[in-house]
């Protein structure tokens, strides 16, 4: 059974309450769709023969939201918690006279609220707005937008309708003045990720330090930070903030992804969205300072994120370490040379120069030799080659290659120490000639300043390729049919024995040489006639068929179509059919691809397979007649009885049949009519087995209303669908069948809950018992308080409401009474208010109030006998508010002690008193008179003190 919303019903009761007010002027009740009167012209001609003052609004409305869902035929939106939607409110005057003083309700429902408009309504009453328009001129419209937000705190699936009404004097149709829509909210769940980030350097210069290579810079140098973004799970990460706190003395110049904020040396940057599995980076632009401190070596830069679903912590942030060098005043010496090893070398005007044929791979050989006093820092060491020769890889990898410019930085090389650079490499030479290649070095303190240079020569060779002799025939070979058969879980091509089908060849040479001398040969079977070539045969031997080809060049095809027929009609069914194509070239050198057989079956005529058709219909007293159909009208808490009818329109029996039907959300079944083979609440299925041909099977289905429907017109849908493992699948069309009930949704009466409070008149501290009775079922309840003093008690008995279950008509007592201990006014008595309320099955709020008067009685209650050994006495007193002065005395009238001389709250209030006279000393055994006295009254009470 469907659930609703209170705020549903209470909307659902008010719409009905409109539209019964006013059905009066419409004699119809069947039009689908009142709202969308987009036919200006054809109402247009309707009102041409009544008389000017009668006047036909209409109204639509239409929320606009990211999860639409055809379901039924219905259009079903859904909107999630926090969601903001737009909803389009259009009023239209489809009379030929000016509509005047249109009034026009829009109803929120509770689970949104209104954010704005793009016109303020005139009044705003709880959750409905209210816009009067003074005129709308003969078939013009009047649009609104409504922006409003889907409230956060929802947990459970709901559907609640914001609707739309205009009211004008003369309306001459009534139908077309409410507009509904049905919005169905579905709690978000939040999915978890794992986003983790990076942060790196990206520098010209790195430096050896302790055995670890670290990126380095210079004073001055311009170099980039790429920050990385990794989600490392299926799930999409929401609203990423990250963070990027440069080093001191580094400025910020530019990024590839704007940031959001700069302030400074602190950037961010908003990412709306991280789909799982994916990156996402950018680059950001610095410079450091020239002026940079001589004490500082190292720049750290520090890299975070937060992101909303991010489960994992440990890699939310990253560090980024980069060394600060400066210039020396060392001289450099440094020797680079390099060469080539080839497989051959070639004289040429009488030097030997290496040499390579092209595409051939050789290898540049690069040697750096230090041969100063001191170790060098990152030395760059670049190689240009020709435009003809490509390196494919370098020993060790070069760091950078642009086209064919090589870039190595070399990060330490000790004084006397030599290193050795390899580049593989080939020529894509079209010519023979001689190419060099040159060689580069440079110290990374003086860029600008080259230390030494070199340079080798390559004679590159072209190979004289033979012409090709050889070439490759293939044949492809296959059948055009119109059917296909299953055997042993194959599928082959088939046809039936009356039709035509086609065979398909096609010769193609591979090469690399011409094919001469092309002998193509097609056996068929005896059973097969052919016909309509497209190349005709050259012989023919009985069902052999050949073909002569002169010559095919390389890469060119030669292709045969031909059509063929069954010749016998007395064949075993499914007949197999084989035919088979070989090819032959006098230069064909691969002989695997040069045949190929071709399978094809015969069939012979259908089988006959059986037509499962389904019906059904209600048994009801009365219908409501559309445009199209008569829809059987049901009412709530009542019993109906649908019959089902599976017939079989066919020559033959359908195998292995299923019956399933299936009831609307809203109703359960409750009866049927053979029992079935499975049943649930809102579905059966029964197992029929075979149903012979031409023959037809009746069920009964019983189904129950529930009490509660909206307040509205309600479409239910039962569905009846047939199954059959051997029905033709082209007449499958009749074997589902739709029933739409209409149902007409009753409001609610409404109630009053009952409250007793006890005693009747009760003093401050007395115990206040309350007791509740509610004579209709509800949904929830509550109790508050109302103090004199403005403040309201809601959480009273909260417990206690959580956990009890209320049955109409019972009473209840709250297990809990409550204890008003001091006054609160300025009075001798407070007047307190206590209010219950609650919310009925149907969204109907009814509230019951009950006043009581808490009076203050003058009091003094201190213990009659005071045990030995007790050293904290109590005194109880109650008093109006003000200046309370309270005495201790022997029986003889000596004063003993003063108790209390201060202001008091009025109420009731316990002093202790510790035993002893004013100077410490512990009074003895006796008896003993205590005075209360206050501007309004005076007392005394005895006590006696045992020791």
């Amino acid at each position: 059974m469907k659930q609703y919303t209170n705020q549903t019903y209470y909307f659902q009761i008010i719409i009905l309450i409109l539209f019964f007010a006013v059905s009066s002027k419409s004699q119809t009740r069947t039009e689908n769709n009142v709202n969308n009167r987009d036919d200006v012209p054809a109402r247009s001609e309707k009102n041409s023969a009544v008389s000017a003052a009668d006047i036909d609004i209409g109204v639509s409305l239409e929320a606009i939201v990211d999860s639409v869902y055809t379901y039924r035929d219905d259009v079903r939106k859904y909107i999630r918690p926090g969601e903001i939607i737009t909803v389009d409110l259009l009023v239209r005057n489809f009379s030929a006279d000016t509509a005047q003083n249109v009034h026009l309700l829009h109803y929120v429902p509770a689970e949104l609220r209104f954010l704005s408009s793009s016109r303020q309504p005139e009044q705003v009453v709880n959750d409905s707005l209210m816009w009067t328009f003074n005129a709308i001129a003969p078939f013009d419209s009047i649009t609104l937008k409504i922006d409003a937000q889907c409230l956060q705190n929802i947990r459970d699936s709901r559907t609640i309708y914001p609707s739309l009404r205009a009211d004008v004097e003369n309306d001459l149709d009534w139908s077309n003045n409410l507009a509904l829509e049905t919005l169905i909210i579905l709690p978000s769940t939040k999915t978890w990720t794992d986003v983790g980030i990076t942060i790196t350097s990206l520098t010209d210069t790195s430096i050896i330090e302790n055995g670890q290579q670290m990126n380095a810079v210079f004073p001055g140098d311009v170099f980039q930070y790429s920050i990385a973004l990794h989600n490392l799970s299926a799930n999409s990460a929401d609203s990423l903030v990250v963070s990027l706190i440069l080093p001191p003395d580094v400025d910020f110049m530019s990024s590839s992804l704007l940031p959001a904020n700069h302030t400074e040396n602190f950037l961010t940057w908003i990412l709306a969205e991280l789909p799982g599995n994916e990156a996402a980076s950018w680059v950001v632009d610095v410079r450091v300072d020239q002026d940079i401190p001589p004490d500082l070596d190292e720049l750290i830069c520090f890299a975070s994120f937060t992101c909303l679903n991010d489960s994992v912590s440990t890699n939310d942030s990253y560090t980024d370490i980069v060394k600060v060098i400066r210039l020396t005043e060392e001289s450099l010496d440094v020797d680079v040379e390099i060469s080539a090893e080839t497989d051959t070398s070639v004289q040429r005007a009488g030097t030997i120069y290496p040499a390579a044929f092209q595409n051939e791979e050789f290898h540049y050989i690069i040697r750096v030799n230090n041969s100063g006093s001191s170790a060098i820092n990152n030395l760059h060491v670049v190689q240009s080659m020709p435009d003809a020769v490509v390196s494919t890889t370098q020993f060790p990898r070069a760091n950078t290659v642009q086209n064919q410019l090589l870039s190595w930085t070399l990060p330490y090389l000790d004084s006397g120490q030599a290193t050795t650079l390899i580049v593989v490499a080939n020529g894509t030479v079209n010519a023979e000639g001689l190419l060099s290649s040159f060689v580069h070095i440079y110290a990374a303190e003086n860029p600008a300043n080259e230390i030494q240079s070199d340079s080798v020569a390559v004679w590159f060779l072209v190979k004289t390729m033979p012409t090709p002799k050889n070439c490759d025939i293939s044949l492809d070979y296959h059948v055009l049919a119109d059917s296909t058969i299953q055997i042993n879980g194959a599928s082959y091509p088939a046809t039936r024995y009356d039709e035509t089908f086609r065979y398909a060849l096609n010769v193609s040479n591979a090469g690399p040489a011409t094919a001469y001398d092309i002998q193509l040969v097609n056996t068929l079977s005896e059973s097969i006639q052919a016909s309509y070539f497209s190349h005709i045969p050259q012989d023919t031997t009985g069902a052999l068929y050949f073909w002569h080809i002169d010559s095919l060049r390389a890469g060119e095809s030669w292709t045969l179509n031909y059509f063929a027929k069954v010749k016998e009609t007395n064949l075993a069914f499914p007949f197999l059919v084989t035919a088979t194509a070989e090819v032959n070239a006098e230069n064909d050198t691969i002989l695997q691809n040069n045949s190929k057989d071709v399978i094809l079956y015969i069939l012979g005529d259908p089988v006959p397979l059986p037509d499962l058709a389904v019906r059904q219909t209600a048994d009801v007293d009365s219908f409501e007649t559309t445009e199209s159909e008569l829809l059987p009208i049901v009412v709530q808490d009542t019993v109906y009885s649908i019959s089902v009818t599976v017939s079989n329109w066919s020559f033959a029996d359908a195998e292995n049949v299923f019956l399933s039907y299936v009831v609307d959300d809203s109703l359960t079944i409750i009866g049927t009519r053979p029992s079935p083979d499975i049943y649930t609440p809102d579905s059966v299925v029964w197992r029929l087995g075979t149903v012979k041909s031409n023959y037809s099977l009746k069920f009964g289905v019983d189904v129950q209303m529930p009490q509660i429907m909206p307040v509205s017109r309600n479409l239910l849908y039962n569905t009846a669908s047939v199954t059959s493992e051997n029905e033709d699948v082209s007449k499958l069309t009749n074997n589902r069948s739709v029933l739409t009930l209409v149902n007409y949704g009753e409001a609610a009466e409404p109630f009053e809950p009952l409250i007793e409070l006890t005693p009747d008149n009760p003093t401050v501290s007395d115990s206040i018992r309350i007791r509740v009775s509610f004579p209709v079922a509800i949904k929830n309840w509550d109790l508050w308080i109302y103090l004199p003093n403005g403040e309201i008690i809601t959480d009273f008995a909260d417990s206690y409401i959580q956990t009890k279950q209320i049955e109409p008509g019972a009473w209840y007592d709250i297990d809990v009474p409550y204890l008003h201990r001091t006054l609160l006014s300025s009075e001798s008595s407070d007047d307190l208010l206590f209010e219950v309320r609650a919310t009925g099955r149907f969204g109907v709020i009814g509230s019951s109030q009950q006043r009581i008067l808490v009076n203050l009685d003058f009091e003094l209650s201190p213990p009659n006998v005071v045990s030995p050994g007790t050293t904290a006495i109590p005194i109880d007193f109650a008093v109006a508010a003000g200046r309370v002065e309270m005495k201790l005395y022997d029986v003889a009238g000596r004063h003993i002690t003063d108790l209390a001389n201060s202001d008091y709250a009025a109420g009731r209030h316990t002093l202790v008193w510790d035993g002893k006279t004013e100077n410490g000393q512990l009074v003895g055994s006796g008896v003993y008179l205590i005075t209360l006295h206050t501007e309004q009254a005076n007392t005394w009470r005895k006590m006696i003190i045992v020791r």
